[in-house]
């Protein structure tokens, strides 16, 4: 058996890039999006299995699914829908955006079909990294995108930075439930917040007077979310280090952060890739 995402409302050559290239399963929904980079109709159609028929189309939503319920609409359905994480009865999708700033979507299932329950502020558009990205960085695919019905974990490659060699540096939300049902930001966090603050200047020269600077993409690489842990991950900048003449690249790593009810999010290990 095989699933054909609609493609009937959109110019095959704008769907090419965003049909499908993200979809998220739970039990027996499926949920796939199809972004259009270059028109209004970007849309994530939800599919259910039942033992009689199979896998079937049971609803989509649009830009105005969103809409109908966001306290500050989204001013176009270009690269909405880019990433959905499906668990439960909710569902989060990003790529939503008024102007440049950014905003994820929560859907819930009723008797009514899915529809929007809440959306969350992510990304200020005057933030310096990451704006040229598709959807301004954040959750720009599912590797960048966890919930597991509680919490969510979008990641990006924002960057609180302005010059170059710190651009990029990679910013992470933690999102949770909160008591009046809404969802509300818990946490902002980069490498530098984590405490990745040790002098690297020996080893990648002046620019990178903390080793948090010689890390790019923290988050949009991969995170993900369960219970009290988190981890993402980042890659190592190549760096041309003049003092030697050529370039050295620090390593990839992954970080596993813990929540406590005390201290909040801390890092309790990081795992640097071997080779």
């Amino acid at each position: 058996n095989y699933i054909n995402a609609p493609t009937s409302s959109g110019d095959n050559t704008i769907f090419a890039g965003g049909l499908a290239r993200d979809f998220s399963l739970y039990k027996d929904h499926l949920a796939i999006s199809a972004y259009e980079t270059g028109g209004n109709d970007s849309m994530l159609h939800i599919f259910k299995s039942s033992s009689t028929s199979g896998w079937e189309l049971e609803q989509t939503l649009t830009t105005s699914s969103y809409n109908d319920g966001a306290a500050v609409n989204t001013s176009t359905g270009v690269n909405t829908f880019l990433a959905v994480k499906i668990y439960g009865d909710k569902l989060v999708t990003s790529g939503f955006s008024n102007g440049q700033s950014r905003y994820l979507g929560i859907f819930a299932s009723g008797t009514g079909g899915w529809a929007f329950e809440d959306s969350v502020f992510i990304r200020d558009g005057n933030t310096d990294g990451g704006a040229s990205n598709t959807g301004g960085s954040v959750s720009i695919s599912n590797v960048a995108l966890d919930f597991d019905g509680t919490r969510i974990i979008a990641g990006s490659n924002e960057s609180p930075y302005g010059q170059s060699h710190r651009n990029e540096i990679g910013t992470i939300y933690i999102i949770h439930s909160s008591s009046d049902g809404g969802w509300e930001l818990e946490r902002k966090m980069n490498l530098e917040d984590a405490g990745l603050t040790d002098d690297k200047t020996a080893t990648f020269g002046p620019n990178y007077t903390a080793e948090y600077m010689t890390f790019r993409k923290f988050g949009a690489m991969g995170c993900s979310i369960s219970g009290s842990y988190v981890v993402a991950s980042a890659e190592g900048q190549n760096i041309n280090v003049s003092s030697l003449s050529s370039y050295r690249r620090q390593k990839n790593s992954t970080f596993i952060f813990k929540s406590s009810s005390t201290s909040g999010w801390n890092l309790e290990k990081r795992l640097i890739d071997p080779t």
